[in-house]
């Protein structure tokens, strides 16, 4: 009987330290998920109100310098991503080989995106189209984003090569689904004979100047900079 009791207290002592060892990991996920930067430190332009909806049934408008004959033709079509250089407050490099059209459709998934890019009107043969689309898909199922992407790539590639950008990292909420999906959109780009660049390691989650207030669009003053010398980049390889 007393060995039964010393063997009771014990287990009563062997719970009650597993029982602090849990409650103190809850406690340090807990503090750990509070610190986490949810908001931006940069700087981005107010968004403008475009009266122009486009076929999307989106806003959407389109940045465009004059074309010459002489350097190739790099098209992008993407979200809001790329509303700061639409809206001309972040400029694009100037490249001495290549030349940009940029198409921005706030809100618009890849779906969206695809009817904006099967309704324009190329000046002339691009040599390059660039697709920066996806974070407003991650709402949805990983394999209904997946089939609308594919789809997208399916038809941007009957006009010329095409280059794929990876969801760019979040600090919202959703941050967590990006890598996901980022590895379902890779697949696609792949199977549909497509480039993919993955631009994560790019845009660290540290860096929070990178992100305007709301943690999903980059900053005029940094994000978006290093986003288009990035594109500027890939027309170069």
């Amino acid at each position: 009987m007393l060995l039964y009791f010393q063997e009771s207290i014990q287990s009563t002592h062997r719970l009650r330290y597993i029982g602090a060892e849990i409650t103190s990991s809850l406690l340090l996920l807990s503090q750990t998920a509070h610190n986490m930067a949810t908001h931006g430190t940069g700087r981005r332009g107010r968004a403008q109100v475009w009266s122009k909806l486009g076929p999307s049934g989106k806003q959407n408008k389109m940045f465009c310098k004059p074309i010459d004959r002489i350097r190739k033709l790099a098209c992008i079509f993407g979200d809001s991503q790329l509303r700061g250089v639409v809206q001309e407050a972040v400029p694009l490099p100037t490249h001495p080989r290549w030349q940009f059209i940029v198409s921005s459709t706030p809100g618009g998934t890849c779906g969206h995106i695809e009817l904006e890019f099967k309704s324009f009107v190329f000046p002339c043969r691009p040599d390059l189209i660039v697709v920066e689309a996806g974070t407003n898909n991650l709402r949805q199922p990983v394999e209904e984003a997946e089939m609308e992407f594919r789809h997208l790539l399916r038809i941007a590639r009957k006009t010329c090569e095409v280059v794929a950008i990876s969801i760019l990292p979040r600090l919202d909420g959703l941050g967590y689904v990006v890598p996901s999906f980022n590895a379902a959109f890779q697949r696609s780009a792949r199977e549909e004979g497509a480039s993919w660049v993955d631009l994560t390691d790019r845009f660290p989650v540290q860096e929070l100047r990178l992100w305007a207030y709301d943690g999903v669009h980059l900053s005029d003053c940094t994000g978006m900079p290093r986003l288009t010398a990035a594109v500027a980049e890939v027309c170069s390889q």
